[in-house]
């Protein structure tokens, strides 16, 4: 190699930080939708609402380990349910779900982490929390379908007291209707619904819950409201907990400082504060 060719190869400059994080990102989309075909029966149906020929339709996904899933094609139905299946963004190594396990999903949304939930713990329970009217109506439709005995269903949101709360309505994501708006937008918001809610504390007592297992949690923003108001003898009952963390302050409303929180409680904690290849998460565990 002659000197001018080496000099042509040193100085060819590397990816810049960003550049290198948006073919990580581009390199994971490709993966994740691979791997999303593979876990479906019917992956042409996943073709088509990728490639956009499926919006606007109800799509019924029939996964490999025998689940089926409704969602709202052309919506982020399918892309939480990528999430779920593909990332396992809430059962890591070590957050495993048992077969005895009880089991709360705070944000239940349509029902996918419910049912998968639902088949892990066969011999336990698993009950599902969705304020929102039209996810409600789509999680009933999957547990009835998936005959999914040991879900049970709450139309309500849990927060840090038993009231009627306004819901602000996500215009882009079914998923992301949230207490505070500002986690996703500066506007105002063009829809809102009027919502019950509940606290874990009135919740556990009345269903007499001694465990609590596995803990998800995904109320855009309403988590810290929610463990901060948790008595300590309701929150020594649970063993892990699974949750996607959202900005809301820069007070006591950010994950650095539920993270500290939950470890004042006796919690082993993990939080990854930005995204990669799925949503800033925290996970605790006893």
């Amino acid at each position: 190699m002659t000197s001018g060719q080496g000099s042509a190869v040193s100085s060819v400059a590397k990816p810049s930080r960003s550049a290198r994080f948006r073919m990580s990102v581009a390199a994971y989309g490709i993966y994740s939708d691979v791997s999303m075909a593979a876990s479906l029966r019917n992956w042409p149906s996943y073709v088509a609402e990728r490639t956009g020929i499926a919006s606007g339709k109800t799509l019924t996904y029939r996964l490999r380990n025998g689940a089926v899933i409704k969602v709202r094609a052309g919506t982020s139905d399918t892309e939480l349910l990528r999430e779920i299946l593909v990332s396992k963004c809430y059962n890591p190594p070590g957050f495993e779900i048992g077969r005895e396990d009880t089991v709360i999903d705070i944000g239940a949304h349509i029902g996918s982490f419910s049912i998968l939930a639902s088949k892990l713990a066969d011999r336990g329970i698993v009950h599902s929390f969705e304020p929102m009217p039209d996810n409600f109506t789509m999680l009933r439709e999957n547990v009835a379908m998936n005959n999914a005995k040991n879900v049970r269903l709450h139309e309500f949101a849990v927060s840090d007291s038993i009231d009627v709360r306004t819901l602000s309505i996500s215009p882009s994501h079914t998923g992301s209707h949230s207490f505070y708006p500002q986690i996703w937008s500066a506007d105002k918001p063009l829809l809102e619904v009027i919502v019950k809610t509940t606290t874990m504390k009135a919740f556990v007592d009345s269903e007499g819950i001694d465990t609590i297992d596995f803990l998800k949690m995904d109320c855009e923003g309403a988590e810290y409201e929610i463990l901060y108001n948790c008595p300590d003898e309701i929150l020594n009952r649970v063993r892990k907990i699974s949750m996607e963390h959202h900005q809301v302050d820069g007070n006591n409303a950010n994950p650095h400082a539920l993270k500290k929180y939950l470890e004042s409680k006796g919690f082993s904690v993990c939080a990854k504060f930005y995204e990669t290849d799925n949503y800033p998460m925290i996970y605790a565990r006893r």
